[in-house]
């Protein structure tokens, strides 16, 4: 299969296919362990961004959870008298 054939292929896999692409390809390399800490520190990073989506997600499509609407969750980081 060719680089081209593969770069192709990509789009077309399940997310966690890929991801056991990417962990096969950072075995490969000499800087492992830098790939990985990487790897481990972006995972952490997109589970924070879920996180935030989850929090600020629509409970449906009428209702708007973003920050200064009606329903929105309000912390002292939020409020400028805190």
């Amino acid at each position: 299969m060719s680089k081209a054939e593969i770069l192709t292929a990509l789009p077309k896999l399940a997310p966690q296919e890929r991801r056991e692409i990417v962990r096969r390809i950072f075995e490969l390399e000499e800087d492992t362990q830098i790939l990985a800490d990487a790897d481990r520190r972006a995972d952490e990073r997109f589970q924070i961004l879920d996180t935030i989506e989850r929090r600020f997600a629509p409970h449906d499509k009428g209702t708007s959870t973003q920050p200064g609407g009606s329903d929105a969750c309000t912390s002292d980081v939020d409020r400028p008298d805190a």
